[in-house]
């Protein structure tokens, strides 16, 4: 991601539509020392909503994870425009390690919003995207050029500037251990 294309993102200040739905980007961590990140957009608005991180040692056990989740999905939200509220309207979660037991208790909870996404599972067109974590990674970037805010955070800034392509055609990122072992964390 070019510098300025970041830097633009985060000076940017859009509101999201009433109508635009409330997206959650859940990452799970599994225990581990890296949290679980939630992230939160309201159509070019990904600033107004602080994400939500649970750290991981505290997750270990998958019903812990679904307690975090649950109160999540079940409480209001207040994006920059919208001071009416609303909750969640779709979550999209890593689908590795104990997700489906996660999101099955979740369904079972009443929660029928959420869809597990495999990130080296088949693209929409495995011409231009090697997996489904290019698709998205490309993704971001489109909707970063469309005009997309995001919060300031040295973290996210530090990975999008040091995230890798291994190959253009069809598109391919390297693997996310390299990253962490450039970056340290």
């Amino acid at each position: 991601f070019p510098s300025d294309l970041i830097q633009k993102a985060i000076d940017a200040r859009p509101r999201g539509l009433p109508n635009d739905p409330l997206i959650a980007g859940q990452d799970l961590a599994w225990g581990g020392s890296d949290p679980n990140y939630c992230c939160l957009t309201h159509g070019l608005d990904a600033w107004s909503l602080e994400g939500i991180e649970v750290p991981g040692e505290q997750t270990r056990d998958p019903e812990v994870m679904v307690a975090h989740l649950a109160s999540i999905l079940g409480r209001m939200y207040y994006p920059a425009g919208n001071p009416a509220g609303m909750k969640i309207t779709h979550m999209f979660m890593d689908a590795a390690g104990s997700a489906n037991v996660i999101a099955r208790r979740l369904g079972e909870l009443g929660y029928s919003n959420i869809t597990l996404v495999n990130f080296a599972g088949h693209s929409l067109n495995m011409k231009m995207d090697r997996n489904i974590r290019a698709q998205i990674i490309r993704g971001v970037k489109e909707y970063m050029e469309a005009g997309a805010g995001i919060g300031i955070s040295k973290s996210l800034e530090a990975d999008l500037k040091n995230i890798q392509k291994v190959k253009t055609i069809p598109l391919q990122f390297e693997d996310k251990d390299l990253i962490r072992k450039r970056l340290k964390r």
